[in-house]
This record gives C-alpha cells, sequence and structure tokens, in this order.
C-alpha cells in the first residue's frame, strides 16, 4: 500500500515534470523569438551596435537554454527513470539536484548585482558633483 502511494507519488512527480518542461520551453521560444523580431526591426547604422549587442544577448540565452535543457534530460534519465533507486533516493538526489540549481542561480544572481553595482559606482564617481 505504501508502495503504490510512492509509486503514484513519482507518477505524478513525472507528468508534472513534463508540463512544466513543455510549458517553459513554449516561454522561452516566445522570449527567443521576441529578441529576435525586434533584432530584425534594427536596420539604420546608428543601431548596428544595438544590435550586435542584442546578437551577443541571444547567443548567450541559447547557450543557457540548451544547457539547462540538457540539465533535465540528464536528471531525468539518471535520476527519475532509475528503477534501481528508491523513492527515497530519488527524493534524496531530487532534492540535492534542487539545491544545487538555486545555488547556481544564486551565484549568477549575485554577480549581475556586483555588474550592476560596480557601473552604478562608476557613473556616480563620473559625475562632477560627485565630490562636492
Amino acid at each position: 500500500m505504501l508502495f503504490n502511494r510512492h509509486l503514484a507519488y513519482l507518477y505524478g512527480l513525472i507528468i508534472s515534470f513534463f508540463f512544466f518542461f513543455f510549458f517553459f520551453a513554449a516561454e522561452a521560444h516566445r522570449a527567443l523569438e521576441l529578441l529576435e523580431d525586434y533584432h530584425s526591426r534594427l536596420s539604420t547604422p546608428q543601431d548596428r551596435a544595438l544590435r550586435s549587442a542584442i546578437e551577443r544577448v541571444i547567443r548567450i540565452f541559447k547557450s543557457r537554454l540548451f544547457q539547462a535543457l540538457l540539465d533535465i534530460q540528464e536528471f531525468y534519465e539518471l535520476t527519475l527513470l532509475d528503477e534501481s533507486k528508491t523513492v527515497q533516493q530519488k527524493t534524496a538526489e531530487t532534492l540535492l539536484i534542487a539545491s544545487k540549481w538555486e545555488q547556481d542561480n544564486a551565484i549568477k544572481a549575485n554577480e549581475v548585482s556586483m555588474r550592476g553595482q560596480a557601473r552604478e559606482s562608476l557613473h556616480v564617481k563620473s559625475d562632477p558633483f560627485y565630490n562636492v
């Protein structure tokens, strides 16, 4: 009876995982389309720097998205589909990978915040009224 509940929970988790995965993929694709559409409308010589910057953002976005999809696929195959693992092992590994991904995101958010603070500091120091 307990095993059946765990199995039902695991199947529910897998279904939720796929729903989230496909929803996320659709939203990511839409965001990418918006960027590419905006990029395609930039045509003047004055837009060259912005076009280049957007191309860089698109490249980074695609690379990170692809890596995230690989990570999810690997997690799904090596953890959730592994029939030799118990539900408890799968739960522990799922929590471990969630913590790792949260930590990775926190590090990236901190890096972005630090870059923003550094940029802000440069603007303040270049202000002629900064030392007044």
